[in-house]
């Protein structure tokens, strides 16, 4: 009896494999023929027309015949139905919280936005009004401004909500759709955009708001491993700088470039990190000091710049001359000023620094991020993903 159940679970198992091949292969090439994919996975023809016509039963592959050119039959090519798989992309910040739909070939079906206290009171209600709405959502991950675990299931420390809140939040979130839903870094999240829209493999992105976070993506893989590795937030960039209540240690990075420390240097009150309204406040205020072009921005933030110029470094010493994307509602407002600080530090280790290139609003980003990587992780394993 052991025997024959073992042997139907590697049937089985089999079978999954053989679906997810043919399902990549559609995903990165539609409109492939039957024996196209015959040739790209290969697999029997028996073995691809039968996983075909399971695939167009459930809704995810429709196969369009092309007009008779010649003799014989016309040809059929297959593509994943978008209609019928969709994926959501949630970001909760002080400035509100944005919920995003990709279809599966990641382009932008939809996107709302609410306050922070709307989403969080009706997540419930919002969520089944969008999977009505958009006929089916797959799968699902909330962006966190925070350490998230390396499985992605688990929020360790964020500065926005208690991690409790977000659990919470995502059972909400996975009853609603029905679907599995994970959390992703917010600032890995935007790295994840920016690599798959510009075919980047490797990048560092930077997300500059009312604190620093950072994205690593190595080879096309969210560089990840749990432990805080990649938190460039709070690497050392000097041991006699100001003290740093979230790492207790002197002289991180955020210690520098923190809403608080940028207000500090433009002569602003500092406001308690625990109140998101206010914090949202200076973050605006400063916004639109950086954007005052008569100010000499330099000299006023020098230790700023000095010290994300020192982040960047260090940086492509570890990994490399890779793009370094300065990113968040900040970054492209300290970009000048952290090329200028490089220049006078060592002309001789100039990394990469890049601005953003995919086209979308940044409050966006993050949660267009986050459904981007709903659909990668739907595709790593799309049966056992699959409720």
């Amino acid at each position: 009896m052991q025997e024959n159940t073992s042997a139907i679970t590697s049937t089985q198992h089999i079978r999954q494999l053989n679906r997810s091949s043919i399902m990549n292969a559609l995903r990165s090439r539609p409109g492939l023929t039957q024996t196209g994919l015959i040739h790209h996975t290969q697999l029997s023809r028996v073995t691809v027309s039968a996983i075909l016509d399971e695939l167009q039963q459930l809704g995810w592959v429709v196969g369009e015949s092309e007009e008779r050119r010649s003799r014989g039959a016309p040809s059929t090519h297959y593509r994943l139905n978008e209609a019928e798989m969709t994926f959501i992309g949630v970001d909760v910040s002080p400035e509100g919280s944005v919920l995003s739909l990709v279809d599966v070939y990641q382009n932008l079906v939809t996107k709302s936005s609410f306050t922070l206290e709307e989403f969080l009171t009706g997540t419930g209600d919002l969520a089944s009004a969008l999977n009505r709405s958009h006929r089916r959502v797959l799968g699902g991950t909330v962006s966190v401004p925070g350490i998230v675990s390396s499985d992605s299931t688990t929020v360790i420390e964020s500065t926005v909500l208690p991690s409790l809140h977000y659990n919470e939040l995502l059972l909400k979130l996975q009853s609603s759709l029905d679907v599995p839903m994970r959390y992703i870094n917010n600032a890995m999240a935007c790295a994840l955009t920016e690599a798959l829209k510009t075919s980047v493999e490797s990048l560092v992105y930077l997300s500059v708001g009312s604190s620093i976070g950072a994205g690593i993506i190595v080879g096309n893989q969210p560089l990840s491993l749990g432990n805080s590795v990649g938190e460039i937030a709070h690497m050392i960039v000097n041991p006699q700088g100001p003290y740093c209540d979230i790492c207790g240690r002197n002289g991180c990075l955020d210690s520098y470039v923190n809403v608080n420390s940028l207000a500090r240097q433009f002569s602003l009150d500092a406001v308690d990190p625990r109140n998101l309204t206010a914090k949202a406040n200076l973050l605006n205020a400063i916004h639109a000091l950086l954007e005052d072009e008569a100010t000499d921005h330099y000299t006023l933030l020098h230790d700023s710049f000095d010290a994300i110029a020192q982040a960047c470094e260090s940086i492509t010493f570890l990994l490399g001359r890779i793009p370094i994307v300065l990113g968040g509602k900040l970054g492209a407002l300290l970009r000048p000023g952290t090329e200028l600080a490089l220049r006078r530090r060592n002309p001789w280790i100039q990394p990469e620094i890049r601005r953003q290139h995919f086209d979308v609003e940044e409050q966006w980003r993050p949660s267009v991020g986050a459904a981007m990587f709903a659909v990668n992780s739907w595709f790593v394993s799309p049966n056992s993903n699959q409720r």
